[in-house]
């Protein structure tokens, strides 16, 4: 999941996490993808500037789309809205 500020829930960008996972792993996954997350809240994450120009963003290509445009930290309670 992405949060607002287009770092993982728990604040790494996801570049950094990207080239953590390689670096743990002998072979690299071929692409990366998010989840659970509306694409208007996402669309920004590669220009990000904590994202941008870093060759990592290039594997992150697909979404598993969340319909609300809710942000993560309301989806908990979304029941009730």
């Amino acid at each position: 999941m992405v949060r607002g500020d287009d770092c993982l829930l728990d604040g790494t960008p996801i570049s950094d996490a990207i080239r953590k996972t390689d670096s743990g792993t002998k072979k690299n996954p071929f692409c990366y993808m998010s989840n659970c997350i509306h694409p208007y809240h996402l669309k920004r994450a590669p220009a990000n500037e904590k994202n941008s120009g870093k060759s990592e963003m290039s594997r992150f290509i697909g979404i598993q789309a969340n319909a609300s445009r809710l942000r993560p930290v309301f989806l908990g309670d979304a029941v009730n809205r």
